[in-house]
């Protein structure tokens, strides 16, 4: 007990005789009601640091807030205050309980919710400024996961990691020789999560990010991704793509190191260091130029032709190309001249591992990274065809 802090707080400002009078009966009775007087200045230190962001607590008080609850658990799992990142899960053993249940109830929750499509309980895990809604869920993630890429998911828990970010926003924070984590700002404590995906076609994995909220733990990110085509990984891709270029098959080679490339892309919360070879590949041989877009536009029928690059077709590897159209086109018209170029295209010996062509109609001033009004169509090296 510190009384002269105490005389400090209650005496700042314009001494008068009223708080000369206070103080002297703080002082009287300081002896009997020490304990008391204790405890009371905790609780209104404790509550005017609470609502302060990021505040360090001190370890003298006993505050059983949810804030306090976590700067526990982060220092139980974090010993050594210079380690940034520890696996405190893996496989199959989900053991977080010792940290909290509530952890542990949220990750086996989120693995629930998966193998059972359920969307109304996924949504409710999402941290609320991220605004997810339940038709979010079902559009998005589970349909991502319903489609022909993912048959028959699977899922099992791969890794959690746990992110001491204390000091280190704005900041990679190196794990081990394999994996970085980019953290969220704002939280001292937070968990990385990787969920690998098995299915009857591909392979793929969800990383998803917990921080705290309240009194409880949320989902602040969750990303799906693809990590097969033709049940071959990136690295495959990019290997294969580097015997094309030594053959000068360039354009086959900028489609394969394409494809590479948007297997090996994690989203932006984790890193994977051993494919930076594969990110960087398709920029050492070709910079920022695009081969195919050059090599595609004499077979557009004189269209605009806007983008031209890999796509991932329910066999494997296809084509996708954006090219301008108007409003008064019918969809005929534009079907039959979509099948028209796509047989040229798949007729080109260089191509002929490539398992369709996919036509995208874009509008004038349409934005290029989302689906056009006018649809898109894919047409398979097969005969069939199938409208978007």
């Amino acid at each position: 007990m510190n009384l002269k802090n105490i005389s400090i707080n209650l005496c700042q400002g314009p001494i008068n005789f009223k708080r000369v009078f206070i103080f002297s009966l703080i002082f009287i009775f300081s002896l009997s009601f020490n304990s008391w007087l204790f405890g009371w200045s905790l609780r209104k230190d404790s509550k005017s640091k609470e609502d302060k962001k990021n505040q360090v607590i001190s370890e003298e008080k006993k505050d059983d807030s949810f804030t306090t609850k976590v700067e526990r658990i982060r220092k139980a799992i974090f010993d050594k205050e210079k380690l940034g990142c520890k696996v405190v899960a893996k496989s199959f053993d989900i053991k977080l309980s010792e940290y909290d249940p509530k952890l542990e109830s949220l990750i086996s929750g989120v693995m629930e919710d998966l193998k059972k499509k359920d969307s109304s309980s996924l949504v409710k895990k999402f941290h609320p400024r991220m605004k997810v809604s339940k038709y979010h869920v079902k559009t998005k993630i589970f349909a991502t996961l319903s489609s022909y890429i993912f048959t028959n998911p699977s899922y099992s828990l791969y890794r959690v990691w746990a992110l001491n970010a204390k000091g280190r926003e704005g900041t990679s924070i190196d794990c081990d020789a394999e994996y970085s984590m980019n953290p969220h700002y704002g939280y001292d404590l937070q968990f990385g999560v990787w969920i690998q995906i098995m299915s009857d076609v591909e392979l793929g994995w969800i990383y998803t990010t917990v921080v705290p909220y309240k009194s409880d733990w949320v989902l602040a990110s969750f990303d799906v991704r693809q990590l097969s085509s033709e049940e071959k990984q990136a690295m495959d891709w990019d290997q294969e793509a580097r015997n094309d270029y030594d053959k000068k098959l360039f354009n086959l080679s900028y489609l394969k190191f394409d494809v590479a490339r948007k297997l090996s892309y994690t989203g932006g919360f984790v890193y994977v260091k051993n494919l930076d070879v594969v990110k960087n590949d398709i920029y050492a041989r070709f910079s920022d130029s695009n081969p195919l877009m050059e090599f595609l536009k004499p077979l557009v029928e004189g269209r605009t032709l806007l983008r031209a690059e890999s796509n991932f077709a329910s066999n494997g590897m296809g084509i996708f190309i954006r090219y301008g159209v108007t409003w008064k086109e019918s969809d005929n018209s534009l079907n039959g001249q979509c099948k028209r170029i796509a047989k040229s295209i798949l007729d080109i010996k260089e191509f002929s591992t490539v398992k369709g062509v996919m036509c995208s109609f874009s509008l004038p001033g349409e934005d290029l990274t989302v689906d056009g009004a006018r649809g898109s169509l894919y047409i398979p090296r097969e005969v069939q065809t199938k409208k978007k």
